[in-house]
């Protein structure tokens, strides 16, 4: 019997679950193909197939640092690194907690991810505590999205399958932006306030109740989900040898002066490309060499406030009239005018 399917966004064809494709072609998108029920567990695992433990501690760590994978929540520090030096306090005493406050203005990809693909964290969340030798995980999720998301119902439904090694809870965050700083993070965990601390011990020295604490962005469990399956080569097939992967941003229309109220969020093209390849104007992917200026946009999000864009405007001053291109949020994305 043929085993799960999945397809890439550059791939005319499925290649088998638990296999690199052929030929390293490209590499799945994280969030589902369009026509597939978002958040769905039966349709996850008929996609990805189970979680894939190594184990023991540190046996994926290797593997994540062949991947090159670095975190998806803004700074791109290299993920073996943080993994290394949590699970250097020893097994048992870490934690480890899956960061979705996305308090950055108008981002919203965290999300799309929730909504559309839940299950990936959480494997993500789970692959995490076993590197570091964690039995307790904490999911950070802003406190709209907590119900909005239904993550408890999604957790739940793991149960009867026996696909979780470590307990899960859930911490509703503040809607405000530095409340997804880790310190703040790991404050606010262990009963405390939201607010950052500037001075040493950094968390993973000593983060949720004194604990060595691994910090993560939910985007970067679920590229770990895929990495603990489908290996780090697959994982290299997309991107640049900088940057391998892909990675989700959201694109939103601006409105013009005179225009509020008119405009409305589309969805957008939603097609997650590859580390160093641009969008156009429709939000479709440019091959590479047609924009030699364009170091990459890492990715499309999927979800109702995305929508395409080739030129984004801001406003500057109430009751001033728009200008300018949108400066880029991230430091490689670029959209080709």
């Amino acid at each position: 019997m043929p085993g799960p399917v999945m397809a890439g966004p550059d791939t005319a064809g499925p290649w088998p679950a638990q296999q690199s494709p052929a030929g390293g072609g490209g590499l799945s998108r994280l969030l589902p193909p369009a026509g597939q029920p978002g958040g769905d567990l039966a349709a996850h695992l008929g996609r990805h197939g189970p979680v894939r433990y190594r184990g023991g501690t540190a046996r994926l760590i290797p593997e994540v640092r062949a991947a090159g994978l670095t975190g998806r929540g803004g700074a791109a520090f290299p993920v073996h690194r943080k993994l290394e030096a949590v699970a250097a306090a020893g097994p048992g005493r870490a934690i480890v907690v899956g960061n979705a406050a996305e308090g950055e203005p108008a981002s919203h990809k965290d999300e799309a991810l929730l909504r559309l693909a839940p299950h990936l964290v959480l494997d993500g969340l789970q692959l995490a505590a076993e590197a570091v030798g964690s039995a307790h995980a904490v999911l950070y999720v802003r406190r709209d999205l907590h119900a909005s998301t239904r993550l408890d119902l999604r957790m739940t439904e793991r149960a009867p399958r026996g696909l979780d090694r470590a307990a899960v809870e859930i911490v509703p965050a503040p809607t405000r932006f530095l409340a997804g700083e880790e310190s703040a993070l790991a404050s606010l965990v262990s009963g405390g306030e939201a607010v950052p601390r500037f001075t040493p011990p950094r968390v993973f020295e000593r983060g949720v109740d004194g604990r060595p604490t691994l910090v993560q962005n939910v985007e970067t469990l679920a590229h770990l989900a895929l990495i603990a399956r489908y290996g780090p080569g697959w994982f290299r097939a997309a991107g640049t040898r900088e940057e391998p992967g892909t990675m989700l941003c959201t694109l939103r229309q601006a409105e013009r002066r005179g225009q509020r109220g008119r405009g409305r969020d589309r969805h957008a093209a939603g097609r997650p490309a590859p580390s160093g390849s641009c969008l156009g104007r429709t939000g479709r992917r440019v091959p590479r060499g047609l924009d030699p200026g364009c170091p990459g946009v890492r990715a499309a999000a999927e979800q109702r406030h995305a929508a395409a864009a080739g030129r984004v405007h801001r406003r500057r001053g109430a009751g001033r009239a728009a200008r300018g291109p949108l400066r880029p949020w991230s430091r490689t994305a670029r959209v080709a005018r």
